[in-house]
């Protein structure tokens, strides 16, 4: 490391590094033919400071609401539109540009940043309600390898929950009345719901009708709040923190009453 040499640090959670770099890198002048800068190469401590940097940010970015990000963006295109000139000096003296030509690479970098900008409009899923008869169709966009970044609707995250809730408790979904609520930040789903049982006349001619139809009630609720959670979460990127059954009714299988 050449210590007369201004040396460029890597930028870590909002400040750039005050680490002594191990292995730095020259900067040359192409119009000079000397090196006029030099850049700190990276070790793992300072890919780690800035994996765990991004970890921590990733919770309220994600969390921010659609008008706070997209002003984030317009603040930082008008930072490069109001400093352009700077930037297209500092491409010069890197690359050996005229500053004119640089200038149009900050021009064409600005327009990548408008069209950003729109990503409230290009981020919106689709909503079908009553698709066809008795079915809602809907459509989220999400990153592939992170939850949690998409918001549905609080109509259809309903839909969706008391969908799931139906199929985990064996009853019609249009039974199934689902309240949405916060626990500590995250998503909390409170389930009303009857449920379907056999007879105990049933039971008494068959033992084992009380196992097919799921177990044990208590069992049976436990056992699908669990599912609940989990669809719900694998379908909408929500992140459900708590999920509560409450059984309103027992309803008797039609084919397993008692005359």
């Amino acid at each position: 490391m050449d210590s007369a040499l201004p040396t460029i640090q890597h930028w870590i959670d909002g400040a750039p590094s005050t680490s002594t770099p191990a292995r730095t890198s020259p900067v040359f002048n192409p119009a000079l033919g000397v090196a006029t800068k030099q850049v700190a190469l990276a070790e793992q401590a300072e890919i780690d400071a800035a994996v765990a940097a991004a970890k921590a940010a990733f919770p309220a970015w994600s969390n921010a609401s659609v008008a706070k990000r997209q002003g984030v963006l317009f603040r930082f295109r008008e930072l490069l539109n109001e400093r352009k000139l700077e930037l297209a000096r500092i491409i010069t003296s890197e690359h050996g540009k005229v500053v004119s030509d640089a200038a149009g690479e900050i021009q064409r970098g600005l327009e990548v940043v408008e069209l950003a900008t729109g990503f409230p409009h290009i981020m919106k899923g689709d909503f079908t309600e009553n698709a066809s008869t008795g079915v809602d169709v809907f459509s989220i966009k999400q990153a592939p390898a992170q939850r949690g970044t998409t918001r549905l609707t609080a109509k259809a995250l309903t839909r969706v929950a008391s969908a799931v809730a139906g199929d985990a408790l064996g009853v019609d979904a249009g039974s199934v009345n689902v309240d949405l609520d916060d626990h500590n930040g995250n998503l909390a789903l409170r389930v009303r719901t009857p449920i379907r049982v056999p007879s105990l006349a049933r039971i008494r001619e068959q033992p084992n009708a009380l196992a097919r139809s799921g177990g044990p009630l208590l069992e049976r609720v436990e056992n699908a709040k669990t599912t609940i959670r989990d669809r719900v979460q694998s379908l909408t990127g929500s992140h459900v923190d708590q999920v509560t059954v409450r059984v309103t009714g027992l309803e008797i299988k039609p084919e397993e009453r008692v005359r």
